[in-house]
């Protein structure tokens, strides 16, 4: 019955539909006329056939200026031309842009002998940069260490391209033909190996645009380290140049790219991957520096928080030791400056890539005014001494202060006097290596008192078990009079229990600045030692054991370790285990026991947490655990004297009522004995008194 309804249902509606197209609609609406040759609703349809963006009038195979003439010699009524309705007009082509295909040019040099530190590579569209390579033998890919490291690169990932940049005054006149001064192609008007020159006309003739990258050769002939203290190596001079060619005032700024395709080293075990720092300028001249870290920035995009009009001193994309800055020649050019999302990591936000974007302040230019802003960039390595030197203003009178982008910690002090320590010893020829061992005999060395009285604190503390033991016996579960009782043990035998966390306390700073400083330095990025490749990385001395034994753990590896074996921390270990049970004392009961217990698993818990520390840094662990080892079997061969005063001074010299033990050593006397040896004392000074009466 239900089906029966719904087909009849069906039936009648197309029946209706078919109905009042065939009757009704031809009534109500009637048929459109056909145009004929010479009605002029012809050529509306015609106009209709161009494409939108398009501007009608506009004559095929001329350039926009001589089309900017025509139109406006065709206002006067003797040059209009009877109108030709049967015969529409061509769509136009794009303006003549000089040339109008893509133009490569390479500045520098990937010969390190050249003079030039690095090898930049540009196109003409859009005047950008679209790969910065640096030739230094040292700075290789880690991946590939023939293949020069790329600071600059264009990713697949986006179409953004380094330091291209968009006009709007340019724009609004391209637009017609689909076109940005991003996408034009713009002409070289000069071009050596040191510097180009892009010019981009403005279709109606009324300005111009020039971009000038220029880099500098260095004489390397007089200073082996040049590379490591000259900084204009690794800079390029951007000068944007804005000219009003026409009779009008013209307005315009300009939205600046930052650069892109940062690489990203070594993600697994990196302690830092890419960051947005900026700079800038407050009202006490000082340069203020923000730091957004890449999972900040992917955050950021949904709420654009972050943004800057202040005066800027610096901005750039900076990674654990490489960094890309731009440096305004004055920090008023800048209306906004932020961050920029270029591709998000969805299963790690850290590690997405990220870049910036800065937009000018309007330029007013009068008829025949000429503009310039120029920015100084810099990339390379981060060295404090190549950072120091940027400056703004035409003699660099504005300090910029991009040596704040060096990340040392809290204890920057001690991080900088190791790098000073390490670079000082490589610099006699030393590996650093061997460097860090020498910095770990020199550390080990100024704390030797202090680990001889740690030591002697020790075998203090080993001898004072079983007087300790007794206290407990003694005085039972009342810890107000067992605390009270071992403290005077403690000032009776010279004893201070907190003597032996001194050392660790001093070394706490040492151990995070030369951590710091490790993460830090470039010369150790790539520094060899037996099979380690890179001393500022895990060892990795057997990558291919997961992918080879455990094959079903792929790619992921055992939990917290990864798929990559180290060797070096798992030594570390195994030497904090050994040294702690060789001179912690004994347990004397339960308690201790699970305390010595506890500190073996925080050991292994440790291991876990180091397990990817650089390599360098396991160096100095090691060599500062077999330094200890030896310092205390070293002490314990000395037998000082300072370790026998656990024994009462009268042990050697009178008899007492105490009881000797077996290694020699005087258990305590009980308070009976020493009351009377102390009431014969005072009896025998009272006569030696009276006879002298």
């Amino acid at each position: 019955m239900e089906q029966r309804r719904f087909l009849l249902f069906i039936t009648l509606s197309i029946g209706l539909l078919v109905g009042w197209n065939a009757f009704v609609v031809p009534h109500l609406v009637p048929p459109a006329q056909q145009p004929v040759a010479g009605d002029p609703q012809k050529a509306d349809d015609d106009a209709i056939q161009l494409p939108p963006q398009v501007e009608p009038g506009v004559k095929d195979g001329q350039d926009a200026a001589q089309q900017v003439a025509d139109n406006s010699a065709d206002d006067s009524p003797a040059a209009k031309p009877e109108p030709q309705p049967d015969k529409p007009e061509p769509a136009p082509a794009q303006p003549a842009l000089k040339p109008n295909k893509m133009t490569s040019v390479v500045l520098g040099s990937l010969d390190p002998a050249s003079g030039f530190f690095a090898q930049w590579s540009f196109t003409s569209r859009g005047a950008a940069m679209t790969n910065w390579q640096l030739n230094d033998p040292r700075y290789r890919q880690l991946e590939n260490r023939e293949e020069p490291l790329e600071l600059v690169s264009r990713p697949q990932s986006t179409k953004r391209v380094s330091f291209s940049t968009a006009i709007d005054a340019l724009d609004r006149q391209l637009k017609p033909w689909g076109l940005t001064s991003n996408t034009a192609h713009w002409a070289v008007e000069a071009q050596n190996k040191a510097s180009v020159v892009f010019r981009l006309d403005a279709p109606d003739g009324s300005f111009n645009v020039k971009k000038t990258y220029s880099v500098s050769r260095i004489d390397q002939s007089q200073d082996s380290k040049v590379r490591d203290r000259n900084s204009t190596g690794y800079q390029v001079q951007l000068d944007l140049t804005v000219t009003n060619t026409g009779q009008q005032t013209l307005g315009a700024n300009y939205v600046l790219q930052g650069p892109v395709g940062i690489p990203l080293e070594n993600a697994a075990n990196a302690r830092k991957l890419r960051d947005f720092k900026i700079g800038v300028i407050n009202d006490k001249d000082k340069v203020s520096l923000t730091v957004l870290t890449a999972d900040e920035i992917v955050e950021d995009q949904k709420k654009q928080e972050h943004h800057w009009s202040k005066s800027l001193g610096f901005v750039g994309i900076d990674t654990q030791y490489f960094t890309v800055l731009l440096v305004p020649s004055d920090g008023r050019y800048p209306q906004d400056t932020r961050p920029l999302l270029i591709a998000e990591d969805a299963k790690n936000p850290s590690r997405s890539d990220i870049s910036l974007q800065l937009t000018s302040r309007t330029i007013e230019l009068e008829p025949g005014q000429t503009r310039t802003h120029s920015y100084t960039v810099y990339g390379g390595p981060k060295r404090e001494i190549l950072l120091k030197p940027l400056g703004q203003g035409p003699d660099n009178s504005l300090p910029v202060e991009a040596e704040q982008i060096l990340d040392y910690g809290i204890f920057s002090l001690v991080a900088t006097a190791m790098l000073w320590l390490l670079d000082t010893l490589h610099g006699i020829g030393v590996s650093y290596a061997l460097a860090i061992i020498c910095l770990t005999v020199v550390v080990r060395g100024c704390m030797f008192p202090l680990s001889r009285k740690q030591a002697l604190g020790a075998q203090k503390m080993k001898e004072l078990q079983p007087r300790i033991a007794e206290l407990k016996k003694k005085y039972g579960k009342d810890k107000e009079k067992m605390a009270r009782a071992q403290m005077e043990l403690f000032s009776k035998h010279n004893y201070n229990p907190l003597s032996g966390c001194l050392p660790i306390f001093l070394q706490l700073p040492i151990f995070i600045g030369l951590y710091t400083a490790l993460n830090a330095s470039v010369d150790l990025r790539m520094a060899p030692f037996l099979y380690i490749d890179n001393l500022a990385a895990p060892d990795n001395i057997w990558p291919n054991l997961f992918n080879t034994i455990l094959p079903f753990l792929q790619p992921n590896g055992l939990p917290f370790l990864g798929p990559n074996l180290n060797l070096l921390p798992l030594i570390t270990i195994a030497l904090f285990i050994a040294q702690q049970k060789m001179f912690m004392p004994p347990p004397t009961d339960d308690q201790q026991a699970m305390q010595q217990k506890m500190m073996n698993y925080m050991m292994i818990f440790f291991g876990v947490m180091f397990y990817r520390v650089p390599a360098g840094l396991c160096v100095y662990f090691i060599a500062s655990s077999l330094w200890g080892i030896g310092e205390r079997k070293m002490l314990d061969v000395m037998k000082p004297a300072a370790a026998e005063a656990t024994a009462t001074p009268s042990a050697t010299t009178a008899p007492t009522n105490g009881k000797t033990s077996k290694a020699g050593k005087l258990k305590a006397p009980d308070f009976q004995a020493h009351s009377a040896q102390q009431s014969s004392s005072s009896k025998r000074k009272r006569k030696g008194r009276s006879r002298r009466r």
